[in-house]
């Protein structure tokens, strides 16, 4: 078993926080949360804090050279191994959002090869787990119904003193199909730069019976012994029907668009 860091790259709404709450069960691995997500406060322990200490430090900062933003890729992670995880001898899987991968780019940056966060990865034998959701449908309904009621996660057996997802919401269907071009998009570009560095999970995978499978895949991937566990966490919408306001007007949209194979998620 080796002390390292490992990223577990997903886009948003794909499981990631149920996948961690699995693995975090595992006394072997350390499953941390989203290290770039903007703070409340900056402090040196989390990645903007960080960044600005360090380009204090280092005029290549501001011109994001290659030696530079190595540099700072280098001594982030192993502040997160020496002070975050001191006490941990095992893999810490840190979570990486599609929408963070940038924060490595160098000044000059070539969207064919990728987010040079991917490269340092690469060169300094960095594992990436790459999470997958399949049905891009229900990736783009969560993401919209997480944003509109300020929910985005529920532990098995919580309890809420409200339910926000009482009132049924509208999503404009002209924007929803703008919205998964979108993500299409994005799923095509990333799938390109990691297919062949990193080892791929579906959500999909994750949520059926055969989720054993999935990680114990995970644990020979990092080498590390493996440990009963279950999810942590519940999908927050178990029917879009009672959810959405105009499912019917949804349904007609992408019945006739690209999108149409994933219309079961809906009916």
């Amino acid at each position: 078993m080796k002390r390292e860091i490992v990223l577990l790259v997903a886009d948003g709404r794909s499981g990631t926080n149920m996948l961690r709450s699995m693995l975090g069960q595992n006394p072997n691995l350390l499953a941390l949360g989203e290290v770039f997500y903007p703070p409340a406060e900056l402090t040196s322990r989390q990645f903007f804090g960080f960044a600005k200490k360090f380009g204090s430090a280092d005029d290549g900062f501001l011109l994001r050279t290659p030696e530079s933003m190595e540099k700072l890729f280098i001594d982030f992670t192993n502040m997160i191994l020496n002070d975050h995880c001191a006490n941990h001898e095992g893999p810490v899987i840190v979570d990486v959002k599609y929408g963070s991968t940038h924060h490595f780019n160098t000044a000059w940056y070539d969207p064919a090869i990728g987010p040079y966060i991917f490269y340092l990865c690469k060169k300094h034998s960095i594992k990436i787990i790459h999470l997958v959701r399949k049905n891009q449908l229900e990736k783009a309904l969560s993401r919209i119904i997480a944003k509109t009621t300020g929910e985005y996660s529920r532990v098995v057996n919580e309890t809420l003193e409200a339910d926000k997802l009482s009132e049924k919401i509208y999503i404009d269907p002209e924007m929803l199909i703008n919205f998964l071009d979108q993500i299409d998009l994005t799923d095509q570009l990333m799938h390109r730069y990691l297919d062949r560095a990193s080892l791929q999970l579906n959500y999909e995978d994750l949520i059926s019976a055969s989720y054993k499978t999935s990680l114990a895949d995970v644990y020979d991937f990092l080498n590390v012994k493996a440990v009963p566990s279950k999810p942590r966490t519940v999908k927050l919408v178990k029917s879009y029907g009672a959810t959405l306001e105009n499912i019917v007007e949804l349904q007609g949209y992408i019945s006739s668009s690209k999108y149409s194979k994933y219309l079961d998620t809906i009916s």
